[in-house]
């Protein structure tokens, strides 16, 4: 049974001339090819696997340039179909980037471990912050240390040089006591010597006188008779 659209198309054609008629019947087949085409293409398109779309690029390409050579308007088809191409192209390339890139869960296990490499780190570093800040305190207590100990020893180094010319004075001193005792020592000797002599003379002397009292004595009591 023939559709009522053939009926026309053949009361149409029966009232052109024969040219007309082949004209007809030739843009007639081109836009069944072009819809078979079209059928064809997009049936390709939905069952090609996503991350294969990009391949069907270039024919889809030739295929929409020879149909609308043909002055045949495909530009709702055309426009799905690149837009679709286009997102197949991007999740090809993002899919290979994922797959060159490690799985979710090695680099959540990664991430883990660097926060708590980080949290460790962070960790160790505060404490060697309080310990550095510990020995900066110390050293500030050196520096102070120092600085007092410095004005001491300035100090010290005075009393020291003072020190040195009062015991230079003090030896020079000692030295001139020495040879005043050398020399009091001398006279000291001498002076016993002289007294031990003059004493020896004086015990004499008074033997003699004693002697001469005797003698003295003797005499004035003496009574000579011839």
């Amino acid at each position: 049974m023939r559709d009522s659209s053939d009926i026309v198309d053949v009361l149409t054609v029966s009232a052109k001339t024969p040219s007309q008629n082949v004209r007809d019947v030739i843009s007639r087949s081109e836009r069944h090819a072009a819809s078979y085409m079209v059928e064809s293409i997009k049936k390709k398109l939905l069952e090609t696997p996503l991350d294969e779309i990009h391949e069907l690029k270039q024919e889809c390409e030739e295929l929409f340039q020879y149909i609308t050579s043909k002055g045949i308007d495909i530009s709702f088809l055309q426009g799905l179909a690149e837009k679709y191409i286009e997102c197949g192209s991007r999740f090809h390339s993002q899919q290979k980037t994922h797959a060159e890139k490690p799985v979710l869960s090695v680099l959540e296990q990664q991430l883990l471990k660097v926060e708590a490499d980080l949290s460790s780190a962070v960790s160790h570093r505060q404490k060697e912050e309080e310990r550095v800040r510990k020995l900066e305190g110390e050293m500030k207590d050196i520096h102070q240390n120092q600085t007092r100990l410095k004005a001491e020893l300035a100090e010290l180094t005075i009393k020291e040089n003072n020190l040195v010319i009062v015991i230079a004075d003090s030896k020079h001193l000692l030295e001139e006591h020495a040879t005043t005792v050398k020399d009091l020592t001398k006279s000291h000797t001498s002076l016993e010597e002289r007294v031990v002599d003059v004493k020896r003379v004086e015990t004499e002397l008074s033997t003699t006188k004693e002697c001469l009292d005797e003698v003295h004595e003797a005499l004035k009591t003496l009574q000579w008779e011839p």
